[in-house]
């Protein structure tokens, strides 16, 4: 059989098959694997020489060839280098070609056959030639083109994350301030919202007085303050005495020696007569005295 041929008897030779050579004329003898990760580009090879880095692949003719690097391509079979891709392309492993530089992540192919960046509120999260961006869930939003992962897509304020990764509105007592993937946050102690709220939203409960988003503190004995919000305490009227963080004026209660009814005027009490408790008890001396 003639060089790049063998056969197994006198009278039928067949071609070497692709991959392969023979530089010999001779009987029974077999083709030669071309080395590594090089191939030719027809049967019948006839020398190692014909071994060629095939698209994707880079060396010398007849020696072992290298794949392209990343971003790099090679679209012929020979001893060519490695071209690389336009800007905003990749490659994978055994680029082939023109055709196997991807968009990267955060790039879509555009109608001009070019990759641009994903618009704001989208994204891409694969190496691929896709002509769209995935779009971010409801409530959230990107801060810059080009973003690679769902996890860019950040929740706005007054929305937090759920358990399925989605953004819901903030629950009452809860706040989110930025945009973020985290859940929201409970209003700072003593305050409360009435949910989809920002700090700010959270105001000071009755009995404490703060300003809005906190923090709060507790009214001072002796005054008192009924509503939600960031308005201060009211003093108790004369002669009146309340706990801390009172909540109602009937909490601000007649002294010792005054008498009268809950939040209301303090008389003292008359001659021979006392009040030792603060309360909305009476003067009065045991009998006898």
């Amino acid at each position: 059989c003639d060089k790049g041929y063998f056969g197994y008897s006198y009278d039928q030779c067949f071609e070497c098959p692709t991959g392969t050579y023979k530089d010999v004329i001779g009987f029974n003898d077999t083709c030669q694997d071309c080395p590594g990760y090089s191939t030719t580009e027809f049967t019948a090879s006839t020398d190692f020489s014909l071994c060629k880095c095939g698209p994707g692949y880079t060396g010398a003719d007849g020696s072992d060839c290298t794949a392209c690097n990343s971003g790099y391509f090679k679209k012929l079979y020979g001893n060519y280098p490695c071209i690389q891709c336009l800007d905003t392309y990749v490659t994978v492993n055994d680029a082939q070609g023109n055709q196997a530089c991807f968009c990267n992540y955060g790039y879509y192919q555009n109608d001009a056959g070019t990759c641009s960046a994903c618009a704001v509120n989208t994204f891409k999260d694969t190496i691929s030639n896709d002509n769209t961006c995935k779009i971010c869930t409801n409530y959230s939003v990107t801060l810059q083109t080009g973003s690679t992962s769902i996890n860019d897509c950040l929740c706005e304020p007054r929305y937090g994350l759920n358990n399925d990764g989605l953004c819901v509105p903030c629950d009452g007592n809860t706040y989110q301030d930025t945009f973020s993937r985290s859940t929201c946050v409970g209003c700072p102690l003593y305050s409360t919202s009435n949910g989809f709220s920002i700090k700010s939203d959270c105001h000071c409960i009755a009995g404490y007085t703060g300003p809005n988003g906190g923090p709060c503190y507790p009214c001072p004995a002796n005054t008192y303050k009924t509503n939600v919000g960031n308005t201060s305490c009211t003093d108790c009227p004369l002669h009146t005495n309340s706990s801390l963080a009172s909540i109602a004026l009937a909490s601000c209660q007649c002294g010792v020696g005054f008498q009268g009814a809950a939040g209301g005027l303090c008389q003292a009490c008359d001659p021979n007569a006392y009040k030792g408790v603060i309360g909305d008890f009476p003067c009065k001396c045991k009998p006898g005295y």
